[in-house]
């Protein structure tokens, strides 16, 4: 996994007069600024659901849209991509960097023809070749047998091809009669067993998240631990080394109910994990020591070092939609956010940072929208530890992870 870099805030010289003294403060930098040249880029698109399934039986987008891009360089020209999901309103779309602050869609050159319903995407390079390949999730009803459709290998020439069977994938979403049930929400290429090989995290829907190992050949084996791995409703997933020990951990997040009662509903209530990594593929569930398990309606999740103390603290996005009577404690929950004390986590409220989103992570919004930012400093960053997101799918080069 890529580590970030780190940055100082700029100091102004301010020459002052006081007792013919000169003497120096720091200037106040002014705030970064985001235009919208969503249009002007040529990434704008529409992005939702169809499906009745999702409370909607027209053809329009549905309040529960999906879930962002995945992003990097996969034609290796120096500049970032981006492959963006579109639940089942549209095909999902790659769009190459041209290099000039405009992007072209080159989704039907690059032979990724899938057409099942997508929420997520995450880049790697899962067979060390050099370039990067892509891994797509497909939340959704059981569909008929044929091909999964999840892990797309590129040849080089920025084509690529479905191997998800020959990798081994698909048979983890495979039902006896062929059907495929496939209910996965996030993924992550991330060497989770220090062999210098990426393998692969996918946090998927009711006790449906997946480990496999790669197995350095072209493909991967299923090693998740039911023991251990026991969230429930996972939708959004980070990873990084939280505990600073040299080995990757995994953070899920899911679905926390105060009053721990579903009333009915066909959802679970035990909260979010954090997977502690051994460096050996293996995990352990170490989410009450850590105190991250009370998250409420979780999704995109994030670790970062946001007080920048050299830990990494741990933040995500939850909420579900207000029409929705059943779920009426997951309407006006905010974002939460724990701050590391450096050996775990420790709760931390959202409002502390002043955070009040209260919208879902997973994509609210009809249209998509990209933004440029302009600051006259640089501005300290994650330090010294690997982390990789998956906020819906956010990627590094040489792994991935959100969201």
């Amino acid at each position: 996994m890529g580590r970030e870099g780190s940055g100082r805030v700029g100091a102004g010289l301010v020459v002052a007069a006081a007792v013919g003294v000169a003497s120096l403060a720091p200037a106040a930098a002014p705030p970064p600024t985001f235009t919208d040249v969503t249009v002007e880029a040529g990434v704008y698109y529409e992005h939702g659901w169809i499906d009745p399934t999702f409370g909607v039986g027209s053809r329009r987008p549905s309040p529960v849209n999906t879930s962002g891009v995945a992003a990097g360089d996969y034609d290796r020209d120096g500049d970032v991509d981006l492959y963006a999901v579109r639940g089942d309103i549209g095909p999902n779309l790659l769009f190459r960097n041209r290099g000039d602050g405009t992007f072209e869609d080159v989704t039907a050159a690059s032979g990724i023809t899938s057409n099942r319903d997508s929420v997520s995407a995450a880049f790697g390079d899962y067979d060390r070749d050099g370039d990067l390949d892509l891994f797509i999730t497909h939340w959704g009803d059981n569909s008929p047998p044929g091909p999964t459709q999840q892990l797309w290998r590129n040849d080089g020439t920025g084509a690529f091809t479905d191997v998800s069977a020959a990798a081994g994938i698909s048979a983890s979403y495979a039902m006896p009669d062929g059907q495929i049930a496939d209910l996965s929400f996030t993924p992550s290429f991330a060497d989770v067993d220090n062999d210098g090989w990426p393998d692969l995290l996918v946090a998927g829907d009711f006790r449906t998240s997946q480990v496999f190992r790669n197995n350095r050949n072209g493909t991967f084996t299923n090693t998740t631990d039911p023991a251990v791995i026991t969230d429930e409703n996972a939708m959004g997933l980070a990873v990084g080394d939280y505990d600073d020990d040299g080995n990757l951990d995994w953070f899920v997040s899911s679905i926390w109910d105060p009053d721990q009662d579903a009333m009915g509903n066909n959802w679970f209530v035990s909260g979010n994990r954090l997977y502690r990594g051994h460096g050996d593929g293996t995990f352990s569930d170490v989410t009450d020591v850590a105190g991250v398990r009370e998250g409420y309606w979780g999704w995109g999740a994030t670790f970062a070092d946001f007080d920048n103390d050299g830990d990494l603290d741990l933040y995500h996005t939850n909420g579900w939609k207000r029409d929705d009577p059943a779920a009426h404690e997951f309407h006006f929950d905010p974002a939460r956010a724990w701050l590391s004390n450096g050996g775990g986590s420790s709760p931390s409220g959202a409002r502390r940072w002043g955070s009040t989103t209260r919208c879902r992570g997973a994509g609210w919004w009809r249209s998509t929208t990209i933004a440029t930012a302009t600051s006259t400093s640089s501005s300290p960053a994650t330090r010294g530890r690997r982390a990789s997101t998956a906020t819906t799918a956010a990627t590094r080069r040489a792994g991935s992870g959100s969201s």
